[in-house]
């Protein structure tokens, strides 16, 4: 009997030591450690991606749900302490810049549903107070899918847009002083005379590798649809004004994530009521979002 447990007891001591001797040092830790968060925060020159691992990726639409539901959760606190910080801001100091970019921040919870009734009719409310002090010759557009990509554009402007105050807040929402000179140009350029979108996906959730977009298109007055200009345009004049502004037109599927896409249509004469962007979805086939000039 004192030999069987003699034997067991030394067993035991032998599987501590293998178990030990295959466990990694701290600083064996700390390396892998290291290499893995390089992995994730690499970048992909190529798709100018965020590099994910392959596991990450939903194997199907329950899962997809699942993962959208959990990130959203996760970013909504912070984006109503933001939603209110930029209402306060613009209350502060009732610039153009400062009213854009409250609207931009209420329109995230277009895309979530899951916020309790009170906030709800709070988000609801801000969102109308802001609509109803936008200026009806606003340029920029936004919206936000259910799964977490928040679009804004900045359309080509017209002939009430030209107020050097406003310049500087499509400017600075651009990053870029000359933004409104690009869009006019491209209009007024012959024969096509386009009409240019400068359009923003973010991924909120960090969740996508890529935005496929299925179809695009404004809509105006009357329920006429104008897709986008699916075919690149070799026409020396176009070249000319993207070449002075370094710009290049997007005319593929695919929107560069968390960064600037210009998109050309056909002029539709009239400023559109809506942009609608058809996106390949991860839980459903298509997502199709609408994109407004108020979050209300």
């Amino acid at each position: 009997m004192i030999k069987k447990k003699t034997s067991v007891i030394f067993s035991c001591i032998m599987m501590l030591v293998v178990l030990n001797a295959c466990a990694p040092t701290d600083k064996e830790a700390s390396s892998k450690q290291e290499i893995v968060t390089e992995q994730k925060s690499g970048v992909n020159s190529a798709s100018e991606s965020v590099y994910k691992p392959v596991n990450s990726v939903p194997k199907n639409s329950y899962e997809a749900l699942e993962l959208i539901n959990k990130k959203f959760t996760q970013i909504i606190p912070n984006r109503i302490e933001d939603f209110k910080k930029s209402i306060e801001k613009y209350e502060n100091h009732k610039s153009n810049i400062n009213l854009i970019e409250a609207i931009i921040s209420g329109s995230v919870f277009n895309g979530y549903q899951i916020i309790d009734e009170e906030t709800a009719s709070w988000i609801t409310k801000q969102q109308k107070y802001l609509a109803e002090r936008l200026d009806s010759f606003s340029l920029v557009y936004s919206d936000t899918s259910s799964e977490g990509i928040q679009f804004v554009a900045i359309v080509q402007p017209q002939m009430g847009n030209s107020s050097k105050n406003y310049r500087e807040a499509i400017g600075q929402l651009r990053g870029d002083e000359k933004e409104m000179d690009v869009l006019s140009d491209i209009g007024f350029e012959e024969p096509d005379h386009y009409f240019a979108v400068d359009i923003l996906a973010k991924d909120l959730l960090d969740i996508h590798e890529q935005i496929e977009i299925t179809d695009m298109y404004l809509t105006v007055e009357g329920g006429e649809r104008i897709p986008y200009i699916k075919e690149k345009n070799e026409s020396k004049g176009l070249q000319k004004v993207l070449s002075m502004y370094n710009r290049e037109v997007n005319a593929s599927s695919l929107m560069k994530k968390n960064d600037w896409n210009l998109y050309l249509f056909k002029d539709p004469i009239v400023v559109p009521e809506t942009i609608v962007i058809e996106v390949k979805g991860m839980s459903e086939k298509t997502k199709k979002i609408n994109l407004k000039r108020t979050a209300f």
